[in-house]
């Protein structure tokens, strides 16, 4: 270890008490979970940067986790829930869920030997993004959960950061449910290993769990209470998890592929959902007037509203009922307004399909082919779960959506002139009605127009007639009145519009034609083609948000039988039993003074280590225990706080001892005690005057430790490989530190367990740091 020394740089304080803290493994940033449920993220000067508000006042964070590149922060929360942040904007980019609280999470990147470079032979890049329409952005200032507000994605296919990703990565979340899940790039989700421990236990939580970096084993610590006993046990269980290295690329492109799918899937619900705000926005007025003027007809049971506007568009002479809600309900002036709010919406409609559903749509088709190609080639992904005509059955379902697109872009723009035509003639009308002067551009109307509309009044005001709509009272005709029919359905009373019915979860009340469809006729004249699985069905009566919910289900579907084939392949190999403790010893701190747990892996050695105390804190000893895959540990201190650097790597291999797995580890009389003063420098401890710590978090890039005070409400900011310098203040600590150490009493067990405790509390949240972690006896 080089002569360098730990360095006070900073005090700060925080508002609310921090739950737990974690340093990003590339920039100098810090993720500060409070107690209230959000997290907060600051730069090393402390300065704020974003902070993602609580889901709510019952929310609690059960861990969080940095991409390797630093570039996504993941959050876990006890509700089960999954939020992945983009670091730079504060959005959230992915939501998720699992089953059951998340009470730990880490997120490893595949290892790559020092020299090699990466590849991704035998397999080529998808490049479709230079082919392919560009999706253009969407506003996303309604979506939940957004940090920035008013936001705009600047490459919807990238919308999941997955872009530059090349090496294999994986999230891993452990819950209370006896499952652990194995997410690849915290988007795919490859495996949920499910675990069984047969000691009568009711309740299994993991508290630590990781999966090597050259994907070969995943190890993981489950705390185990039940309810009959006040003893709690500590397992430590690992899987064998090599296909996932021997597949990682298969797996890579997999995951890659979902993103996009995923992607675009989320694309297309936020475009429905702003076309059906737009589309809502205009029926409000003219639907409560039309269904009052309709009720109105049918209690005073002298015609039909069709057939009052027919006799006023052939006669020119309205009924009194019809002057009257021209002049008094609709009039003129409300009239202009309808009519600019109309064209104004379905234009905003159109270009919503046009940009934005149509071109996401058929880039969903390309990408679900893509996985389909994939599927095909059986010895290297339909092995993996990937089949082909699942993946077919999303496709089909995907087209049909990508149809059922142009077919609402047809019925809006007949839509547009119908409304057009109409108004114009209604706001003639009017004006004769009210003897004003009509413009001379408006006031022809050829025997053309006069069908137009008769067209178009037979076609959409038939449906106020009584029998047909049930809009009326139940004393007359037995059926539901207007106002109740439009208090059932909001904003759905009448069918004058055409758009509407598309954005309802129901089937289509007026559905297009589609006989006269010239390759509909040509379809159905030719066997083999109507039968040919590989052409998209026709939706003739189905609306675009059911066969929306129908594509997502199908391709649900498709994507998820990687899980269920992988999950099986991965067994547990071993199962050790770390120690037993009763939670009567835990005292008044019972809720901190938890027993620690933490692990990390030695890519280079291809193992993991795990570290940890066997009993409540304050503890004098910690435990290393050494496999073919990795962990980690803490520990906290008694007496003075203190802060230590230990380089675990150096513990020599004859250290360590075989283990029987039938044994309780801690009990084990052949373990060696290893007093690890001889092993420090002089200045690895910092010994943290005037405080108690409570926890603290290490960034490995940046050298830089952040201790939590017992309160949650300060920490001290210490730069762990500060150069020394004429710091007089600071020699006659460091020699006090020298002297406790050589003392012969420093040897023993119980004396160095609190240099032990300290320094594994420091390393518990180290990133990627190949040398560093927690010393103490072993």
């Amino acid at each position: 270890m080089p002569e360098e020394s730990f360095k006070l740089v900073d005090e700060k304080h925080v508002s609310t008490e921090v739950d737990m803290m974690l340093w990003s493994p590339k920039l100098d940033l810090i993720a500060l979970a409070t107690s209230h449920g959000e997290v907060v993220l600051h730069r090393l000067s402390w300065q704020k940067v974003w902070t993602l508000p609580s889901l709510g006042e019952e929310e609690k964070i059960g861990g969080m986790a940095w991409r390797p590149d630093g570039k996504v922060l993941a959050v876990g929360y006890l509700s089960g829930k999954l939020k992945l942040c983009d670091v730079e904007k504060g959005e959230v980019l992915h939501d998720a869920s699992v089953e059951g609280e998340i009470t730990c999470m880490s997120w490893i990147a595949q290892y790559l030997p020092d020299g090699s470079t990466w590849t991704a032979d035998p397999y080529k890049e998808d490049n479709s993004m230079q082919f392919l329409p560009k999706v253009q952005p969407l506003n996303k200032h309604h979506s939940e959960g957004s940090v920035s507000k008013g936001a705009v994605e600047e490459v919807v296919e990238d919308g999941k950061k997955l872009k530059d990703q090349k090496e294999l990565n994986f999230l891993v979340l452990g819950t209370n449910r006896d499952v652990v899940h194995l997410i690849a790039y915290g988007i795919f989700r490859v495996a949920s290993v499910t675990f069984v421990i047969q000691d009568g236990s009711q309740e299994r939580r993991v508290c630590s769990a990781i999966i090597t970096e050259d994907l070969c084993s995943l190890s993981f610590v489950v705390e185990s209470t039940s309810d009959e006993s006040d003893e709690i046990d500590y397992y430590l269980l690992t899987f064998d998890t090599k296909i996932l290295m021997m597949r990682h690329k298969e797996i890579r492109l997999m995951a890659l592929q979902y993103g996009q799918v995923l992607m675009l899937i989320e694309h297309l619900q936020t475009t429905v959902t702003q076309m059906s705000e737009a589309w809502e926005d205009i029926l409000t007025e003219m639907d409560a007037k039309l269904l009052k003027f309709a009720e109105e007809k049918c209690r005073s049971a002298q015609g039909t509203v069709s057939n009052d506007f027919l006799e006023l568009l052939l006669f020119g002479t309205p009924s009194v009922e019809l002057q009257n809600f021209l002049l008094h309900e609709l009039t003129e002036k409300g009239l202009k307004k309808l009519g600019f709010s109309i064209e104004t919406s379905y234009s905003n409609i159109q270009k919503l399909v046009v940009k934005h559903l149509q071109t996401a749509s058929q880039a969903l088709v390309f990408h679900l082919t893509y996985l389909q190609g994939m599927a095909r080639w059986h010895d290297h992904f339909g092995v993996l779960g990937l089949d082909a005509d699942s993946i077919q059955e999303s496709i089909k379902a995907a087209g049909s959506l990508v149809i059922s697109a142009y077919d609402l872009q047809q019925v809006i723009d007949s839509s547009i002139k119908n409304f057009k035509a109409f108004f114009r003639w209604l706001y003639v009308v009017i004006l004769r009605l009210s003897k004003e002067d009509i413009p001379s551009e408006l006031s022809k109307m050829t025997q053309h127009d006069v069908s137009f509309v008769a067209e178009f009044l037979r076609d959409n005001f038939s449906h106020f007639i009584p029998e047909e709509n049930s809009l009326f009272s139940d004393d007359m005709y037995g059926q539901k009145s207007a106002s109740s029919l439009a208090g059932k359905e909001g904003r759905s009373g009448f069918k004058l519009e055409k758009v509407g019915q598309y954005l309802k979860r129901e089937d289509l009340t007026h559905p297009s034609h589609m006989t006269n469809n010239p390759w509909v006729q040509f379809v159905n004249t030719s066997p083999a083609l109507s039968d040919s699985p590989h052409l998209y069905p026709t939706p003739s009566t189905k609306s675009l948000l059911q066969l929306q919910d129908a594509m997502e289900q199908a391709v649900q579907s498709a994507l998820q039988r990687p899980l269920n084939v992988i999950t099986p392949s991965l067994r547990c190999t071993v199962i050790y039993h770390l120690f037993t403790i009763t939670s009567s010893e835990a005292g008044a701190f019972h809720q901190h003074a938890q027993p620690r747990v933490c692990q990390f892996t030695d890519p280079g050695a291809s193992q993991s280590i795990t570290v940890f105390t066997a009993n409540f804190l304050p503890n004098d000893v910690f435990y290393i225990l050494r496999q073919t895959t990795d962990s980690h540990c803490e520990n906290a201190p008694d007496g003075r706080s203190a802060l230590v650097q230990f380089p675990i790597l150096s513990v020599a291999p004859s250290a360590y001892c075989s283990i029987n797995t039938a044994e309780n580890i801690i009990n084990m009389t052949t373990l060696q005690h290893l007093p690890i003063g001889q092993l420090l420098p002089s200045n690895a401890l910092q010994h943290l005057q005037h405080m108690k710590a409570h926890s603290l978090a290490v960034s490995g890039s940046r050298k830089t430790a952040t201790v939590l005070f017992q309160s949650r409400r300060r920490v001290r900011i210490f730069l762990m490989e500060a150069e020394e310098e004429d710091e007089e203040e600071e020699e006659e600590e460091r020699e006090k530190d020298e002297s406790w150490m050589m003392q012969p009493s420093s040897w023993q067990l119980t004396d160095m367990s609190h240099v032990s405790a300290s320094e594994n509390e420091s390393d518990e949240n180290k990133e990627n740091t190949s040398t560093s972690g927690c010393g103490a006896d072993v």
